[in-house]
């Protein structure tokens, strides 16, 4: 029982690693070569709304504008003209 909770302990610690440095090698060069990225990137929010799709920004602004605890039609017809 002690083993089987080590190991799936080990499994969520290298996972956590991968995931905080990952490697991308090169498939098409006989010789692959390895680039590493950190997954820490920091965007400002006017940026992260630029780099939205449609659809992601029309539920960002409904979200924004709390339409999803808009109690009558009234109120999301509002904000629906809003976004």
């Amino acid at each position: 029982m002690l083993l089987f909770i080590f190991s799936n302990f080990l499994f969520i610690y290298i996972l956590y690693i991968k995931q905080q440095s990952s490697t991308i090698s090169s498939i098409n060069s006989s010789k692959a070569t390895f680039l590493k990225y950190n997954n820490k990137l920091k965007h400002d929010n006017r940026e992260a709304y630029f780099q939205m799709t449609l659809a992601q920004k029309y539920l960002y602004l409904r979200n924004l504008y709390n339409y999803n605890s808009a109690r009558n039609d009234q109120q999301k017809n509002f904000i629906y003209k809003q976004v």
